[in-house]
């Protein structure tokens, strides 16, 4: 039976959210907002960036699954990452 799921841009990613991605499913373990007034950084908006651990699905060798378990997502406002409801 396939989860439903929901869009969500980036910036709203939260702990403990699942991410579908590529066919696979990553736990969102950690979160951080880089705000577009930061100097070190060249961006319209501000930026997400989230730590995933792969659960299960897909796996992508040398990027993502069993031996490689954690993915780095980061967008704005414009992406959007489709989360288990």
């Amino acid at each position: 039976m396939k989860t439903p799921t929901k869009s969500v841009i980036y910036p709203e990613l939260k702990v403990g959210d699942v991410v579908h991605f590529y066919g696979a499913r990553f736990e969102i373990k950690s979160t951080k907002i880089v705000p577009e007034t930061d100097p070190r950084y060249v961006h319209n908006g501000d930026i997400m960036s989230a730590q995933g651990v792969w659960i299960d699905g897909a796996e992508v060798r040398g990027y993502f699954g069993r031996n490689k378990p954690n993915w780095h997502f980061q967008g704005n406002k414009n992406a959007v990452a489709a989360v288990e409801i």
